[in-house]
């Protein structure tokens, strides 16, 4: 169980009706693909569906062709009258990891409409993606600053760790969000910081003191992350 779903857990609200593992949507290049009735056109039109199962499906689809359905894709996801169809479109994307590096400016544009309330998605999939990281590691520190949702904070945090973003600028908003008001983003952010290793060398004072705190699961994260960056 990883600390995301033990937070989950954790929580009052979950508990009322209990804890499941929350599905896996990182780990596409996992998933058998097999969907080879339709043509790549006729799967990208299924993520326009208005059937979530349907656009699921068409998701997985989609993986098997590469970079060739990547501007077809990028279409939904800019058309904004298509509501869940949009976010499904994010996630393709993220599933053709680094092959959908053309929809990093389209993905960066979508993170940043206030009034979508599934940006989330695709700022997971540039922490899939990871390509033009030029671009995509200030959208990303941006957006775990100030985004008011908290789902698109932490899911930023988690993109900059896959990134492995060791930039200063990155590393000290990882810092900040140590001390953010929800604690997924707080452990997603000791979590990055883990990941990111001695190129996080500037986070340390933030993760000792997060260390001294009651959260147990941050300061079970600060532990670990402190462990990666110094080695040992």
């Amino acid at each position: 169980m990883t600390r995301t779903t033990l937070i989950a857990c954790l929580s009052p609200v979950v508990a009322l009706v209990g804890c499941r593992e929350p599905r896996q949507l990182e780990n596409w290049e996992k998933r058998e693909h097999v969907h080879t009735d339709k043509t790549p056109e006729e799967w990208v039109q299924i993520l326009r569906h208005r059937d979530p199962r349907a656009r699921e499906k068409a998701v997985d689809a989609l993986v098997q062709y590469g970079d060739q359905v990547v501007p077809a894709v990028i279409e939904v996801l800019k058309d904004r009258k298509l509501g869940g169809s949009r976010l499904s479109a994010a996630r393709a994307l993220g599933a053709l990891g680094p092959r959908a590096e053309e929809a990093v400016p389209a993905l960066i544009e979508a993170m940043q409409e206030s009034d979508w309330p599934d940006r989330d998605g695709a700022v997971e999939a540039l922490g899939q993606i990871r390509r033009q990281l030029d671009r995509t590691v200030p959208a990303l520190t941006e957006a775990m600053a100030g985004d008011d949702d908290e789902r698109v904070r932490a899911k930023a945090a988690q993109a900059l760790g896959r990134t492995r973003a060791d930039g200063a600028e990155a590393v000290a908003a990882l810092a900040a969000a140590l001390e953010d008001p929800d604690v997924n983003v707080r452990a997603e952010a000791a979590e990055a910081l883990e990941k990111i290793g001695p190129g996080a060398q500037a986070a340390i004072p933030a993760l000792e003191k997060a260390t001294r705190t009651e959260d147990f699961i941050l300061k079970q994260a600060a532990q670990e992350a402190l462990k990666a960056i110094r080695g040992r």
